[in-house]
């Protein structure tokens, strides 16, 4: 059958079968380009384009179905439905976001319905993870020995659990409202490091006095960690404050005494020995944690000889500093029967293998002899730093000595011995770790060192010593404790 056409060549479509039929093919392409699922439906809910096709609100069961029903009633009323429902695809849940709106005629009545479903399956169930997290951090909350809390990725509380009804706590610290309750002396450095943790998204610790029940404050160890969705964004922090009041207190008083007994275990005169010029200085970490075993010695032998000795405890705190006074005695002991460096590390290892087996401590030292009719220091190094010489013509030398921690030595094999000719204008520089790690750069800190000994000031100084750590540190305080002995060979 041949059909008619038009004036200009077209096929006659008086009742418009020809463009309904391109524009289905267009849609019906549309709709296969999305990667939503779009349907068209009549205004009972059941597809367009198919004659007796089920109901689209069959496809949903439960609440669900009522939701739809509830969607498709308001897209018939001409306004837009939306839910978010359940409904199975190839035999797995699947969560969909759905919006329905009304297709109008030409006169503006609804004559179709337009039904989006985008799937929402994964947003669902990360929310629904994070609801039994946060269940769980409720639970986990009540019956942890503190208070737990959470914020915001901004760092913002909004959440506490687990404070008495007579606790300071409460709504008011919500926010950035905690930092009321904080001590003034503690208030700036804990914003400072929780403010850093949530710039680099990296765990948080802090320990800070906050307000108590009773108007006086208590120490707390405050810990955080950042909760991350699947994306790796964080999504909130969950908290914990302790009470280690009695606990901090306790250590702050085992530091003081430890403290005490380090200064009184150093020397508090020099020795005086004619053309050498001897000075000293100490500085503890910049907290009380850091105050550690640390020390210095120089005393003369009965035949006039100089012994110097340094070194360094590997710990903290009192059991450090009474080891450090054991060593610096044996030290002393040995020399006055066997002056060689070597003599005296073995016994201060002796000292430090006894203390190491209550304590698990070991050390480092340097020991040496200065003979003043030879004009020589002979020295050995046990894991120590070996000193820095400034040469009459103001060139530096640093040794290096291979040596074993005292604790670990084996007394069988004796460690070499270095012997260092020293003219007058000569100058030795003995230092700890904490003074060549002071920068946390083990490179750095040398040449810091070794800049000091050549600048003028320093040796213009009352106490070389004191000046040379001023110059190395800049300004900067001690991370760790720093001893420092400096030997001038004279005439003066």
């Amino acid at each position: 059958m041949l059909s008619s056409l038009g004036p200009k060549g077209e096929p006659e479509d008086p009742h418009g079968a020809y463009s309904a039929a391109l524009e289905a093919q267009f849609v019906a392409r549309l709709m296969d380009a999305s990667e939503d699922s779009i349907k068209i439906l009549d205004l009972n809910g059941r597809p367009a384009s198919a004659v007796g096709g089920p109901n689209w609100l069959d496809f949903w069961s439960g609440q669900n179905r009522v939701a739809a029903e509830i969607a498709i009633a308001e897209a018939r009323a001409g306004r837009v439905g939306k839910f978010t429902g359940l409904c199975p695809e190839r035999g797995l849940d699947k969560w969909w976001d759905v919006t329905a709106t009304a297709i109008r005629d030409a006169f503006g009545a609804p004559e179709r319905l337009l039904v989006v479903s985008r799937d929402a399956t994964e947003r669902v169930e990360a929310r629904r993870e994070l609801a039994k997290s946060e269940e769980r951090y409720r639970i986990l909350g009540a019956a942890l020995p503190g208070v737990t809390w959470t914020a915001n990725p901004e760092g913002l509380l909004d959440d506490i659990v687990g404070f008495s009804a007579s606790s300071v706590l409460g709504s008011s610290s919500l926010g950035e409202g905690w930092l009321d309750l904080v001590h003034d002396d503690d208030r700036a450095a804990t914003l400072v490091l929780w403010q850093a943790a949530i710039d680099a998204g990296t765990p948080y610790e802090a320990q800070f006095r906050m307000l108590s029940e009773d108007g006086g404050y208590r120490w707390q160890l405050v810990r955080a960690l950042p909760q991350r969705d699947p994306s790796g964004q964080i999504v909130r922090w969950v908290g914990v404050n302790i009470d280690v009041d009695e606990q901090h207190r306790a250590f702050e008083h085992e530091q003081r005494i430890a403290f005490m007994l380090q200064e009184a275990s150093l020397p508090t005169v020099l020795p005086a020995l004619p053309d050498v010029y001897l000075c000293a200085y100490y500085r503890p970490g910049n907290s009380e944690a850091t105050i550690g075993g640390d020390w210095y010695d120089a005393f003369l032998l009965e035949d006039g000889r100089l012994v110097l000795t340094i070194g360094d405890v590997l710990g903290k705190g009192l059991a450090a500093a009474v080891t450090m006074g054991k060593i610096r005695q044996a030290m002393r002991a040995v020399a006055r029967l066997l002056p060689e460096p070597n003599a005296l590390l073995d016994a201060a290892d002796h000292t430090v293998r006894s203390d190491s087996a209550l304590n698990d401590i070991y050390a480092t030292a340097l020991a040496g002899i200065y003979d003043p009719h030879r004009q020589s220091f002979t020295f050995a190094s046990a894991g120590h730093p070996g000193p820095v010489l400034r040469r009459p013509d103001g060139s530096i030398e640093e040794f290096w000595l291979p040596g074993t921690l005292l604790g670990m030595r084996d007394g069988n094999n004796e460690v070499e011995t270095v012997t260092v000719e020293l003219p007058p204008g000569s100058a030795l520089v003995f230092v700890t770790d904490g003074l060549l790690e002071a920068t946390r750069d083990l490179d750095d800190g040398i040449r810091r060192i070794n800049a000091a000994m050549c600048a003028a000031d320093v040796w213009a100084a009352d106490n070389s010593a004191h000046a040379l750590v001023t110059y190395v540190l800049a300004g900067q305080p001690a991370t760790d404790d720093v001893a420092v002995l400096v030997a001038e060979f004279g005439p003066s």
